[in-house]
C-alpha cells in the first residue's frame, strides 16, 4: 500500500508548478527538541526546506499541496561508515581474503555494483552515506561525481584511500602493489595530504601505526582542510594510543576495557556493529563478540557518548533478495537491546551523523534551510522504533523517490 501511495505522490509531486510544493504529513520530527510538530506544512523548492508553516495557511494553492497525513516524518539517516565499493562473501572467509579478490576486480565493474548498492541504501532510508575507504585509488570520488547531481543516489562523503602502515588489511604475502590499490601506505618521509580515515591499527591484518607517524599526522596542515578526521581503532593498544594523543573520533571501538573516564575526551565514536541476525547470515555471529558489542553500546550510553550510525556492512549475498539498507537498518536492534531509547536511535540515525560532519544546517534535522531528505513513516517512531524498519516513503534532495 505504501509503495503504491509513493508512486502516486512521486507523479503528483513532479507535476506541482514551479518546484515548489508543500507537505503536509501527520507530524514531523524537530529532532532537537524531541518532539513531533503538528499541524504544519513544509515547504520545499530547489532541492530544500524553504519554510515550515500552519497548515491552515490560506493564500497557498491546493494544487502545491501533498498529502501525507497518515504519516510521520523524520530526517532522512546517515550511515557514517560504509563500504559500497567492496563485498565480503561466505566464500571469501576474511577480509584479507575478499581485499585480494576485490583488488583484481576492474572499476568499471566495482562502480556499476555500488550504485546499485546506494539504491538499497536509499530506499532504506540512507539520504546521506560517508565511503569510509577501501574504493581503490579514488573510485569514490568517482561515485560522487557520477552520483551527484542524481535524486536516485544518496549524497555522499568520501575518505579516499586510508592511510595505513606496512601491508595495511592485506596479508602480509601480498604485494605492496596490490595494497597500494587500496590504501594510501605512510611513512615517516610521507607528505600526509590525503587524510580523512587514519588506521591507528591494521587489524584484521598485521601492524600499526608508529608513534612518531601519528604525531606528524596530527601536526599536518592538511587536517584543517577536511569536514571530519577519524580513526580506525579496534584493539587495545590503538585506543591507548587515541588517548595520549587526545584523538577526538573514533571507527569502531571493538574493546569496552577501559577506564570510563577516559571517554569523556571523544566527541565521536562509531561503533558499527551488526545485529545478530545479519551476522548469523554470514556465519559471523560469536556470541561473546556479540555479547561484548551490547556491553560497550552500554557503556557508551551511560557516559553520554556522542554516537554516530555507522553499519560497516560489505558483507555480501549474490542473491537479488539480499539488500544492504535493510541489513544496515537492521544494526538499531543491537541499540534496542542495550537500552536506547527511540529518540536517542533516531538521533544516533542523523543528527549525531551530521554533528561529526559539521554539516548540521545541511542534514540531519527537519528545519528551514536544510536539505530536503525526509523520511515518511505509518508508525510513531517515537511510539515503536522497530516501525523504522518497514520501506518509508523517501524524499531525496527534494523529490519523492518512486
Amino acid at each position: 500500500m505504501l509503495r503504491i501511495l509513493t508512486i502516486i505522490l512521486f507523479l503528483a509531486v513532479n507535476n506541482l508548478l514551479a518546484g515548489e510544493y508543500y507537505l503536509k504529513p501527520k507530524a514531523y520530527l524537530d529532532i532537537e527538541s524531541g518532539k513531533f510538530i503538528f499541524k504544519k506544512l513544509i515547504k520545499i523548492k530547489d532541492e530544500k526546506i524553504i519554510a515550515i508553516v500552519d497548515e491552515d495557511q490560506k493564500k497557498i494553492e491546493k494544487n502545491k499541496v501533498v498529502k501525507l497525513e497518515d504519516l510521520y516524518l523524520v530526517p532522512g539517516f546517515i550511515d557514517c561508515h560504509t563500504h559500497v565499493l567492496l563485498t565480503q562473501t561466505i566464500e571469501d572467509q576474511s577480509l584479507e581474503n575478499a581485499l585480494e579478490r576485490e583488488s583484481k576486480l576492474d572499476d568499471e565493474f566495482r562502480i556499476k555494483r555500488s550504485l546499485n548498492f546506494l539504491k538499497d541504501y536509499l530506499r532504506a532510508g540512507f539520504t546521506s552515506l560517508c565511503e569510509m575507504g577501501n574504493s581503490g585509488q579514488f573510485l569514490d570520488y568517482k561515485l560522487k561525481l557520477i552520483t551527484a547531481d542524481k535524486k536516485e543516489y544518496p549524497s555522499l562523503f568520501i575518505s579516499g584511500p586510508g592511510l595505513a602502515t606496512g601491508k595495511a588489511q592485506f596479508k602480509t604475502v601480498s604485494s605492496l602493489e596490490r595494497v597500494k590499490k587500496e590504501y594510501n601506505l605512510i611513512t615517516n618521509e610521507s607528505d600526509f595530504n590525503l587524510i580523512l580515515k587514519i588506521y591507528l591499527d591494521n587489524s584484521p591484518g598485521n601492524g600499526s601505526l608508529d608513534e612518531s607517524i601519528l604525531k606528524k599526522i596530527i601536526q599536518s596542515p592538511y587536517l584543517s582542510h577536511f569536514k571530519k578526521v577519524t580513526y580506525h581503532a579496534t584493539t587495545l593498544p590503538a585506543f591507548q594510543l587515541a588517548l595520549k594523543f587526545n584523538l577526538k573520533s573514533l571507527e569502531h571501538f571493538y574493546s569496552y576495557q577501559m577506564n570510563e573516564d577516559s571517554l569523556a575526551q571523544f566527541e565521536y565514536i562509531t561503533p558499527t556493529d551488526l545485529d545478530r541476525e545479519t551476522l548469523m547470515l554470514f556465519n559471523l555471529y560469536h556470541k561473546v563478540f556479540f555479547d561484548n558489542q551490547i556491553n560497550r553500546l552500554k557503556l557508551l550510553k551511560r557516559n553520554h557518548i556522542n554516537i554516530v550510525f555507522g553499519s560497516d556492512l560489505y558483507f555480501h549475498k549474490t542473491s537479488a533478495l539480499f539488500d544492504r539498507g535493510y541489513h544496515a537498518k537492521k544494526s538499531i536492534s543491537n541499540y534496542i537491546e542495550a537500552g536506547f531509547q527511540p529518540l536517542e536511535i533516531l538521533k544516533i540515525l542523523s543528527l549525531n551523523p551530521a554533528k561529526s560532519l559539521k554539516q548540521t544546517e545541511q542534514i540531519g534535522a527537519i528545519k528551514v534551510n536544510a536539505h530536503a531528505n525526509i523520511l515518511g513513516f505509518k508508525t510513531n517512531p517515537l511510539e515503536n522504533i522497530l516501525g523504522i524498519l518497514e520501506r518509508p516513503l523517501v524524499i531525496n534532495k527534494g523529490e519523492v523517490l518512486k
